[in-house]
């Protein structure tokens, strides 16, 4: 007989013992009675009778009721020296039985410490699973003699070492798991005969070299995974040789970037992840030809181009994700508006999301899918309707009417303008921003250390989720369990064991946001300068009761602002223990566009079935995030970027006050010599790179806010010329903003087009002039039962309403007839245009600006313009 005082599962050495008894009922041999002992106190089973025979099936050897799963059963062959000899053939605790005709060996989920016995070598062992332990050492290179071996599962110990290189003689080998160890070196060329192979799983530990192309060799295997096992790309392109795959999971890969690997033959894929596997180039078009695809991720690589259009093929694909690669071009349609689970986040395309308000369509997440690089405010495209508040005073001087002996001058006064400009728009934005930000993950709204609020942040998620928050911050989810598992569909885990935190902190830590793969945080509207980021961490998902559920390891990394902070950072190693809060500060976070993004991700290690299956990815409780400076609304006025110095409250009154007088004195000698044009505040028009400056119009903010209003601007020398040098008889009377004059002569003459600034040549839309002048006509009509609301006018200029094609001289005589047939018209007018926004689905924003325009009343100041107006210009954006 073999002991070994480390060995764990002597039963299953000492239980092929011959022991032949002349006469009486069949027993075990003594001395496996003895070694049976020796594995009880060893497994710490004290329920196990000795008082009666091991093989007589007594409910102390084998359960009376067997749960699938885990079951119980101490199995004996009795058939030797004419049935009065029995050797033990199998012991099955906590995990499921095989049939006895062979020799068995399923010990998993068990709290087993030690190495695996070589003395395993002599026995006809055909299945050996040793799964969720913490079993050390190497792999005995004895395994290698069982020839008789199909299955050796060893995930969710602590193994380490290389691999042996004899394992490639088990001729008979079809599973072999090692997920979620300390394996290191190369993968023996010996593996190359490993051919009856079907699953093989090696992800989670610390290989070196590359993917071997000898597992093209391998044309039996249906299962391949290689996530985060330390092993270099590129991906060989024999895979694709092996047919019979329908689960192909590789990432986290070493190593240089490389081509998209060809894969088309690999039709029966169900499952197919490449992810960080540093892949450049186009997704392939043979991908939409894969039809029994039900999850697809090729996230986290550089890939570029367009969305394959062929695509639409996969039909059952459930879950797509492309976040965090370089795609290009237009988003499909077909896929903003399908029910799949969808994740485009973090790449930059260019076309098609228009109508996507808040990042997200459905089940589609957008979150930073089109290009930031030419937006100085650091927020996201699809987050436009969140700007930080801020004020600012003035936009850029014109220089339309520069002419030769001017342009020094000009040059002089556009300096000053703008570093005054930058002064106070950099002064008032900087008070209107945020200093702090702190999440409750998972939770809801608490105050703690007396006066410090967490935000809630009890949103669900989901596999393909952006949430934003009223306070400036929200949250990308990106991924779902695989495999099942009772956290399949959970993103938010609550808190019910015992946490040994007693102080002020403990609410935090009563729940926690998970995620299977990637959770950013984004905060926006932060004053630039450096922060200190404190994530709070406390393990609640794991135990501490000495059983197989307390032996999971949770591992992910951590990114700050794109940089690597924490690299497989396991929380209950970091704070000692589970149930205990750990809180880890990275100070100096640069703030630099007023945004910090906080990335969490499982990189493929740790375990994911302890206790249970679905069990991994990153966990986060709460998010601070404070100034490493004093914001100027708590005392010291000190800019972030300028530590150094402090600038009083009665200096900056000072130098406001100074900057105004000088805005005023300079402003006043261009309106003297004609070289100011004004308009709203709200807009900004850029035409052949000259400088437009507007001033306000005492509009009120909400009115043509977001509009892409092209209108027109005169210089006082052409208003003075159209109006005869404010002739009494071109004025048409009086407004609230002052008299009113005529444009009208030259309709009367026939010559609007005169209207146009010669120096635009021919290179201008004569119809949308036409429209222009003619609404502009109508809206200075003497009668004010002719005159348009503003909400009227935009629907005109936006082409969504019609502008007649008879407009009425000012001089015309307008009698009551007339008048209630133009407002027949447009009633008419704009019936059909809410009609025709109903058909084609328009967004929320422009029913409700379609629904607003009332019919022509005789004010002109009607309440009707005071409201909100589409944000949304489709007729502008597209009309080129």
């Amino acid at each position: 007989m073999f002991f070994h005082h480390r060995l764990l599962f002597l039963s299953l050495v000492s239980a092929i013992c011959l022991a032949i008894f002349a006469s009486g009922a069949p027993l075990l041999e003594v001395s496996e009675v003895e070694a049976l002992k020796e594995i009880g106190q060893k497994l710490g089973k004290n329920d196990w009778n000795f008082e009666v025979d091991p093989c007589s099936r007594e409910v102390s050897w084998v359960a009376e009721i067997q749960t699938n799963g885990f079951e119980k059963n101490v199995s004996c062959d009795c058939s030797f020296s004419n049935a009065t000899v029995c050797h033990v053939v199998s012991i099955i605790d906590q995990a499921p039985f095989s049939p006895t005709n062979s020799l068995h060996s399923d010990l998993s989920r068990n709290y087993l410490s030690g190495t695996i016995p070589p003395e395993w070598s002599s026995l006809p062992l055909v299945n050996i699973s040793l799964l969720g332990n913490q079993l050390t050492g190497p792999i005995p290179k004895d395994l290698a003699n069982i020839t008789t071996l199909k299955s050796l599962v060893l995930e969710f110990n602590q193994l380490s070492g290389v691999l042996p290189p004899e394992l490639g003689n088990l001729s008979s080998l079809e599973r072999l798991y090692l997920t979620s160890n300390n394996f290191t070196g190369e993968l023996p060329k010996t593996f190359e005969k490993l051919t009856t192979l079907k699953e093989f799983l090696i992800g989670g530990n610390n290989f070196t070299g590359k993917i071997p192309d000898f597992i093209q060799n391998w044309t039996n295997l249906t299962r391949l995974f290689i996530q985060g096992s330390g092993l270099d790309g590129p991906i060989p392109s024999g895979i694709g040789a092996l047919k019979k795959l329908t689960d192909l999971r590789i990432s986290d890969l070493n190593g240089n970037d490389s081509n998209f690997p060809l894969l088309e033959n690999l039709i029966n894929l169900e499952t197919l992840i490449l992810r960080s596997c540093n892949l450049i180039g186009e997704i392939p078009l043979y991908l939409g030809n894969i039809t029994q695809l039900k999850t697809l991720d090729l996230s986290f690589n550089k890939l570029s181009g367009v969305i394959p259009s062929n695509f639409t093929g996969l039909e059952i694909a459930t879950y797509v994700y492309l976040t965090g690669n370089l795609l290009t071009g237009q988003v499909p349609g077909w896929l903003v508006n399908s029910r799949k689970k969808v994740d485009l986040s973090y790449n930059n395309f260019t076309a098609g999301l228009s109508e996507v308000s808040n990042c997200q369509s459905g089940a589609v997440n957008l979150f930073a899918t089109s290009s930031k690089a030419n937006d100085t405010t650091g927020i996201v495209s699809c987050l436009k309707s969140s700007d930080c508040p801020q004020n600012k005073f003035m936009r850029s001087p014109s220089k339309a009417c520069q002419s030769q002996k001017e342009e020094e001058s000009f040059h002089y006064f556009k300096e000053i303008y703008f570093l005054v400009q930058s002064f106070l728009n950099c002064y008032f934005f900087f008070q209107a921003l945020n200093y702090h930000l702190h999440i409750n993950c998972g939770g809801k709204e608490v105050t703690v250390d007396g006066n410090t609020r967490y935000d809630a942040d009890t949103d669900a998620a989901g596999p393909s989720k952006f949430f934003i928050s009223r306070n400036y911050w929200g949250f990308s989810s990106t991924g779902h369990y695989l495999d099942g598992g009772s956290s399949s569909e959970t993103y938010i885990w609550q808190n019910s064991a015992i946490l040994s935190i007693n102080d002020s902190q403990a609410p935090l830590y009563m729940q926690a946001r998970l995620s299977p793969l990637s959770l950013t945080y984004y905060g926006f509207c932060l004053g630039n300068g450096n922060y200190t980021v404190k994530l709070h961490f406390a393990e609640i998902m794991f135990n501490d009761d000495k059983t197989y559920s307390s032996l999971g390891r949770r591992i992910f990394n951590v990114y700050i602002q794109g940089k690597l902070v924490l690299k497989d950072f396991n929380i209950e190693v970091a704070a000692d223990g589970v149930g205990k809060a750990i809180t880890i500060p990275i100070v100096n976070v640069s703030v630099t566009s007023n945004t910090v993004e906080i990335r969490f991700i499982w990189a493929g290690k740790g375990t994911t079935a302890l206790p249970n299956k679905g069990v991994y990815g990153p966990l986060i409780s709460a998010i601070s995030v404070d100034a490493e400076f004093t914001p100027p609304s708590e005392g010291s006025g000190t800019p972030p970027s300028e530590k150094s110095s402090s600038i009083t409250a009665g200096a900056v009154i000072g130098i406001v006050a100074g900057a105004v007088v000088t805005i005023i004195l300079i402003l006043g000698i261009l309106w003297w010599k004609g070289c100011l044009r004004w308009e709203s505040t709200l807009e900004q028009v850029v035409e052949d790179n000259q400088y437009i400056f507007f001033l306000s119009n005492l509009v009120s903010s909400t009115d043509l806010k977001g509009m892409d209003l092209h209108t027109g601007s005169f210089t006082l020398r052409q208003i003075k010329a159209a109006t005869n040098n404010f002739a009494v008889a071109h004025k048409i009377g009086e407004g609230g903003f002052g008299p009113v004059y005529k444009v009208h002569d030259l309709k009367e003459k026939e010559n609007l087009m005169d209207l146009v600034d010669p120096r635009l040549g021919s290179d201008f839309n004569k119809k949308e002039v036409m429209v222009m002048i003619n609404v502009a006509l109508l809206c200075t009509d003497t009668s004010s039962a002719v005159r348009p609301t503003m909400s009227s006018v935009v629907s005109m200029l936006e082409g969504r309403a019609a502008v007649p094609d008879s407009i009425p001289n000012s001089s015309d005589s307008v009698g009551e007839a007339k008048l209630e047939a133009m407002r027949n018209y447009y009633q008419y007018s704009r019936e059909q245009s809410n009609e025709a926004g109903k058909s084609q689905s328009q967004s929320q924003i422009q029913s409700q600006s379609m629904s607003i325009d009332g019919l022509w009343t005789g004010s002109s100041t009607s309440a009707s313009d005071l409201y909100p107006v589409n944000l949304v210009s489709e007729y502008l954006i597209t009309r080129n």
